[in-house]
């Protein structure tokens, strides 16, 4: 008798990949509004965070939030392009 798997299907992949983009764009609109890292980033952005604050607070978040728009527009923009090309 086999047990069932839990296994994620390919639209909740992308459906998680798409939350995920759209949680690190909310986060670059944070650091272009305020001038300032967001602090609800996971540890592993803040290292990011972290090093371009070498250059200085202002500059710095905005361009971790310059770095969050684009990893967050391909997060958003790959699961779309691959539901176009499944049609």
């Amino acid at each position: 008798m086999e047990t069932p798997r839990n296994e994620t299907s390919p639209r909740d992949a992308s459906l998680l990949l798409v939350a995920f983009g759209v949680y690190l764009l909310w986060g670059a609109y944070f650091a272009f509004s305020n001038a300032e890292w967001p602090w609800f980033m996971p540890p592993q952005l803040d290292f990011i965070g972290m090093l371009l604050s070498a250059l200085g607070d202002p500059i710095g978040a905005y361009c971790g939030g310059g770095f969050l728009a684009l990893l967050g527009i391909a997060l958003v923009s790959f699961p779309i392009v691959l539901f176009f090309r499944r049609m």
